[in-house]
Order: C-alpha cells, then structure tokens, then sequence
C-alpha cells in the first residue's frame, strides 16, 4: 500500500471515528396524525375566515403526504399545488416565498426549480 493511500485510509477512519460515537438508535420527532389533522384544520379555517377556498396539504419530515383538506369550493388544481407547496416548503425548510426569491433564474439555485415536485410560489 502506497503511503498516499495509507494517508487517505487514517484520513478518512479519522473523519469517520468522530461519528462512531454517534452510531446507534436514531430517535426522531415526528407529526402524529392527530396533530396533522388539527393544523390542517386550523390552517383550513384560517383560510376561510379570509375568504380563500382552497386546499391545505401537511407532509411528513420526509415530505410524504399525512393530510390533504380541500375547501368545497376550492378549484381541482390547489390539490396538486398544496402537496408541492407543502413538499417544497419541507424540503428546502423555508417557505415557497423565500423558495421563490432563491431560485430567480439569475440567482445561483435557480436549478432546483426544475426538481420534481418543487413549486416556487408566494402565499
């Protein structure tokens, strides 16, 4: 073994030690189905009270669907635009506003926009 492969093999066991430590039972916090269903809800009212009919989605941490309300008024497509807008907004961990800013075509992330499922949009 060269000592340039022996340098890389101690460098990367030496990056990978420090997350030996870590290694073991991953614990998480997750939304309950309960909880998803009262944001849906409350978020749903809140948009009615301001005179919107629309569709209100809540993603997993993963970005998988938990809940999806639709307002009986609300048009088909805010379905197909609540589940991206919640995905993005998961995702990216921001808003689709501040979503939308960062991925202006002149600015360094624009590329994203084309990912599957992402929607760049304001509220």
């Amino acid at each position: 073994m060269s000592n340039t492969l022996k340098a890389l093999v101690v460098t990367v066991a030496l990056a990978a030690s420090g997350r030996l430590h870590a290694q073991g039972v991953v614990m998480q916090r997750n939304l309950s189905l309960g909880l998803a269903r009262t944001i849906a809800e409350a978020a749903l009212a809140e948009c009615s009270a301001k005179g919107f009919h629309t569709t209100v989605a809540v993603v997993d941490r993963s970005g998988q669907l938990m809940v999806l309300l639709r307002d009986e008024q609300a048009s088909p497509q805010t379905l197909e635009m609540a589940r991206r807008k919640a995905y993005t907004a998961r995702m990216f961990r921001m808003t689709t506003a501040d979503f939308q800013k960062r991925t202006m075509p002149d600015q360094p992330y624009a590329a994203q926009r084309d990912l599957t499922d992402m929607l760049a949009m304001r509220n």
